[in-house]
């Protein structure tokens, strides 16, 4: 256990504040005045705090003994497994106010702690004490468990003063409003984080082991608040992370939370860091919507050409923008490293630098006088369709320039958009396809290399005749064509005939 954890002073409160679930009474602790609780205020505590003894008791199955953090935290942890996740996800699975579905869900958590340590014990060569304790350590998990309902009875039945004479809103219909409670997982394990959060300084012998348990805590919140699908979306935001819970604490209701409020206090990263806690608001829309004003933009600009080179309102809006875009590429590329390279990185890259090379270009150019009877180019003279010649100075030549490196990222424009527009099935749909054909199609290409070198130096070996320089140009014009569907056989005759006609 890190020193500079013994005597911190955060003490991450969390949820409340009692033993043995939630630690000490505390003061500041905030719960619901008797005045204000409900029948269903009760029942949902209750069912609650049943979910989180049940994630404690698992999570001290999982990891029975001190594991070094990087075991639950790789990618493909032998301990933190996809069933894993999955069992602790189904929790709180089919569990209403009313209680159902607690059975099922008891049931499957304690195969699968099992399965883990089974698994443990089989891989994990130098961990013999872990793989001989996870018996026990499972078995101790099903005996918790079996506890738990009965944890949960005596918290909600704790004599406390005039809770029982303050129970209102008892309606039928009131009771079966937001009834199902699978949502609360993720909030269940914050409370047993925070649990051994406080056993960890409380029992210095075993906080190593305790301090584990809160990896496994925090990773297990991690992981199921990024499994929900796009389609799972609204129930994510609903029910998992903005509805409020409650626990009970010695027979009090502690003052209802969220996810988020919860990982906040107790400075959970992995779960704020997680990409269901930091989803935005239609971030896809708004930067399609950029985008297009970005080609309106461009498109205004290359269509209305300034005969002097000097830069408009319209072409200054475009560079500034691609300024900006540049700025959020380069601080990406600083925090993230060589990870962040990809296709449309490559791609946008390669579209800023053209543009910014049209700009400098374009200053250059400015840096020059006026040629005499500019500026140009210039419109035709009247009766004549062929515009005025452009005088050779570098000010028109430069400008010139510009504009024609302008006019070439036109294309790169248009496609950045299929960017923004894969999160339309059809687009999507036609990009993954589109992704594959490019790759089987360098692959065709990169083969195609070796037959296309045979072929060019049996056409070099027949060439007896003409100069070899001039025959290997007219051989690879030739192959090129061909290999573009458009051959030539007119001038193969005179390869050595008839071997140059047949190959």
């Amino acid at each position: 256990m890190k020193l500079t954890s013994i005597f911190t002073s955060n003490d991450r409160r969390g949820d409340g504040a009692s033993e043995p679930l939630f630690g000490h009474r505390d003061r500041g602790i905030d719960y619901i005045s008797p005045e204000s609780l409900t029948a269903v205020n009760v029942a949902q505590a209750r069912q609650v705090t049943r979910v989180a003894l049940r994630l404690k008791a698992f999570i001290e199955a999982v990891i029975p003994c001190e594991l070094e953090e990087d075991l639950i935290t790789r990618s493909h942890s032998r301990v933190i497994t996809p069933a894993v996740i999955q069992a602790a996800k189904d929790a709180a699975k089919g569990v209403t106010i009313s209680g159902e579905g607690s059975e099922r869900a008891t049931e499957a958590m304690r195969s699968v702690a099992a399965t883990a340590g089974q698994r443990r014990g089989q891989n994990d060569e130098d961990e013999e004490d872990a793989a001989t304790n996870d018996g026990a350590g499972a078995g101790a998990a099903v005996d918790a468990d079996v506890d738990a309902d009965a944890g949960a009875d005596r918290e909600a039945d704790a004599p406390t003063s005039s809770r029982r004479h303050h129970l209102v809103g008892t309606s039928h219909e009131h009771a079966l409003q937001n009834d199902d409670l699978s949502g609360c997982v993720v909030y269940g394990l914050l409370v047993c984080y925070r649990f051994f959060w406080r056993q960890a300084r409380s029992e210095l012998w075993d906080a190593d082991l305790h301090e584990a348990r809160m990896v496994a805590c925090d990773l297990l919140a991690k992981r199921i608040v990024e499994s929900y699908d796009d389609d799972e979306s609204e129930f994510m935001m609903e029910q998992v992370l903005l509805r409020r819970y409650s626990v009970i604490v010695r027979g009090q209701l502690s003052a209802p939370a969220n996810v988020i409020e919860r990982a906040v206090d107790l400075h959970t990263l992995r779960v704020i860091g997680s990409s269901g806690y930091q989803r935005t608001i239609n971030q896809n829309a708004l930067q399609l919507l950029f985008s297009i004003i970005y080609l309106g933009l461009f498109t205004a600009a290359i269509n209305t050409v300034n005969p002097g080179g000097d830069l408009d309102i319209v072409e200054g809006f475009l560079y500034i923008f691609t300024l900006g875009f540049i700025a959020d590429e380069v601080s990406k590329f600083v925090k993230i490293g060589r990870h962040y390279i990809s296709f449309w990185n490559t791609f946008n890259s390669l579209l800023y630098t053209i543009l910014a090379a049209s700009f400098i270009i374009r200053m250059i150019a400015l840096s020059y006088p006026q040629p005499d009877g500019g500026p140009y180019p210039k419109p035709p003279p009247d009766g004549s369709d062929e515009p005025a010649p452009l005088p050779d100075d570098p000010r028109t030549t430069y400008n010139a320039l510009s504009y024609n490196l302008l006019a070439f990222s036109a294309p790169f424009f248009w496609m950045r958009l299929l960017l923004y527009l894969d999160t339309f099935k059809f687009f999507g749909t036609m990009l993954v396809v589109l992704k594959h054909m490019m790759k089987e199609s360098a692959i065709f290409f990169a083969l195609l290399i070796g037959v296309v070198a045979g072929f060019l130096q049996a056409f070099i070996g027949l060439d007896q005749v003409d100069d070899n320089l001039t025959a290997t140009q007219f051989i690879i014009k030739a192959m090129a064509g061909s290999v573009l569907q458009s051959p030539d056989f007119d001038g193969f005759d005179n390869f050595a005939p008839p071997f140059g006609l047949i190959l």
